[in-house]
């Protein structure tokens, strides 16, 4: 559904400077905040991917 609308978004402006990125579904080993929130363990993991995909959209 994301990607849809990223796609409509470039289709209907030009703008070509967008991308997406899906997180990983957090694992039952990795742990579970309050009211199944993600866990510490859960944020790393997910900010290391960011910060990944971040590098590689902008090149650095």
């Amino acid at each position: 559904m994301v990607e849809q609308a990223a796609a409509a978004y470039t289709n209907q402006t030009g703008d070509t400077n967008i991308s997406v990125m899906k997180f990983d579904v957090q694992l039952w080993e990795d742990g579970f905040g309050a009211d199944w929130h993600p866990s510490e363990a859960t944020h790393t993991k997910a900010a290391a991917k960011l910060i990944a995909n971040i590098k590689q959209v902008m090149n650095w």
